[in-house]
């Protein structure tokens, strides 16, 4: 009975709840931003940042009902589903009156980074973003929830919880994702963006294995009265999907990917620069590994694709990602110059300097090395070098001294 009664209630009391939760605040900041900008703002992609307020919203508000389904009071279900939000929200309040009493300098130091020029400038954004964008704390606190619902005992349940292990997996989640709201490992973009990423990657894996469980159990508990509850919950799960199977879609330039699909990652090649795809399966096929030259250039582009396709060490590859991950441009020291020097240079004994240095035997010459290093100069590679292959605009060189090794 008392089922049918909060799923009544929330049939009835559904619409009224989002147009004060979703429709009011909605209308409020549509009209901020037209104001602000002059000029009515765009509908379509406002609509589609409601839409998701509304999903995020229903989802919420239907799983927090769930509980009341067993619960036969209302202390739980607003004392955690609540509770745990406004306790992070407080948590976070208390870390940051913390760093000002335990360290004000360097408080002060970050001031600019922020675009702050106070802490009460920063406090009025802290408190204004919280409100704007609350989903991961209520997240977190009906996570904390459902938890607890399914570790303790149920009347004419003998069983002394319920999938112990799949509440572990939701809950250490939800210790992920909350993490990076107090916390995050300072990189060289100076924001959180990688713990976000890292952090979150392993938090939803956890919950899309949890997830299937979570979601059985009350269908099979709620019978007929649950499958209200399973629509609800189904549209989540389809919207979710629209990214997955359009972005498949396009990733694969709809199914057409040119020789076919493959799992050969090297395949791409053949169709961006033909001339280093054979030039690479020649080098594989031949050469003993060995140290190569080639061009040195941005991250997630086409240099370091020698030593990348071929397995042969180089002397640099994604400066900035060295430095990334590094966290100092010390390491590299001025490789990145000194291959620099060693294509663009006339002099013989100042290339010969560079390839003893490093250790080189290998120097590779293609499109991506003409183009990065204007007016190279392959006359003294050709005097002191012995050229192993020249075809299609690639030509590769080893060491006379090294050639027999």
């Amino acid at each position: 009975m008392r089922r049918s009664y909060v799923l009544a209630k929330l049939a009835a009391n559904a619409l009224p709840m989002l147009v004060l939760l979703v429709g009011l605040p909605s209308l409020l900041a549509y009209s901020m931003l037209s104001l602000r900008m002059g000029a009515p703002f765009p509908v379509a992609p406002f609509l589609s940042a409601v839409g998701i307020m509304t999903v995020h919203t229903l989802f919420y508000l239907t799983l927090t009902l769930m509980l009341g389904t067993i619960f036969n009071n209302r202390g739980p279900i607003l004392g955690i589903t609540l509770g745990v939000p406004l306790m992070l929200a407080a948590l976070s309040w208390l870390l940051g009156a913390l760093m000002v009493v335990v360290a004000p300098e360097q408080v002060q130091t970050a001031l600019p980074g922020l675009g702050a020029t106070g802490m009460a400038e920063v406090a009025a954004e802290s408190l204004a973003r919280r409100f704007a964008a609350p989903w991961s704390a209520l997240l977190v606190g009906f996570l904390i929830a459902l938890g607890w619902l399914y570790l303790r005992p149920f009347p004419g349940d003998p069983r002394r919880g319920v999938g112990v292990f799949v509440v572990m997996m939701v809950l250490l989640g939800a210790f992920l994702v909350i993490i990076p709201e107090f916390f995050y490992l300072r990189d060289s973009f100076g924001s959180r963006m990688n713990t976000v990423f890292k952090l979150w990657y392993a938090a939803w894996l956890m919950w899309a294995v949890a997830a299937a469980y979570a979601l059985a159990w009350p269908w099979e508990s709620f019978g007929r009265a649950g499958r209200p509850l399973l629509v609800v919950a189904i549209l989540p799960v389809i919207l979710g999907l629209v990214y997955t199977t359009t972005g498949l879609w396009e990733r694969t330039s709809h199914f057409r990917v040119p020789g076919g699909p493959q799992l050969d990652g090297t395949a791409h090649l053949d169709t961006e620069t033909p001339g280093d795809a054979v030039a690479i399966r020649w080098m594989r096929a031949t050469l003993a590994p060995a140290v190569v030259a080639e061009a040195i250039g941005g991250s997630y582009s086409q240099y370091a694709r020698v030593s990348a396709h071929t397995g042969f060490p180089t002397v640099l590859g994604w400066d900035f990602h060295e430095f990334q991950w590094r966290g100092d441009w010390e390491p590299q020291g001025t490789r990145q110059d000194d291959i620099s020097r060693l294509y663009q240079t006339l002099d013989w004994a100042e290339a010969k300097a560079i390839l003893d240095q490093y250790d080189i035997r290998y120097v590779y010459v293609g499109p991506l090395e003409r183009s990065t290093y204007a007016g190279i100069s392959t006359g003294k590679f050709d005097a002191f070098m012995t050229k192993l292959y020249d075809q299609d605009d690639v030509s590769i060189y080893v060491r006379r001294d090294q050639a027999g090794t």
